[in-house]
């Protein structure tokens, strides 16, 4: 036998005696080794069907927002003709309100003057 075989059988040796000495932490080591694995696998395939669902919202999620942008421009421009007859609107009032102010000034001037 040479030194090589012996160093192997002797190293084999307090390998098993090792192994067969912790074997009820290296079972338990295994078995939760096992069970984070089967978790994350799990977890794998959850991920895997929330991403498809996600996958097929997109078209509705596209058409929703093509919808919307068209609504809004829509809203924008009935919002933009609004508002110009609003300003319209206050533009004639100012005018009315400026004449109205000029006449009062007017006769208060002539009220004043005759007493």
């Amino acid at each position: 036998m040479s030194f090589k075989t012996i160093l192997l059988g002797f190293s084999l040796g307090a390998s098993a005696y090792y192994a067969y000495e912790n074997r009820k932490a290296i079972q338990q080591e295994f078995t939760d080794t096992k069970a984070t694995v089967t978790q994350a696998q799990d977890s794998f395939q959850a991920i895997k069907s929330n991403l498809t669902k996600l996958q097929d919202q997109i078209p509705l999620l596209q058409e929703l927002s093509s919808d919307f942008n068209h609504k809004l421009r829509v809203f924008n421009q009935e919002t933009q003709s609004r508002v110009e007859i609003i300003n319209q609107r206050m533009e004639h009032l100012q005018a009315q309100t400026t004449k109205l102010n000029e006449n009062l000034a007017q006769y208060q001037t002539k009220t004043s003057d005759n007493n």
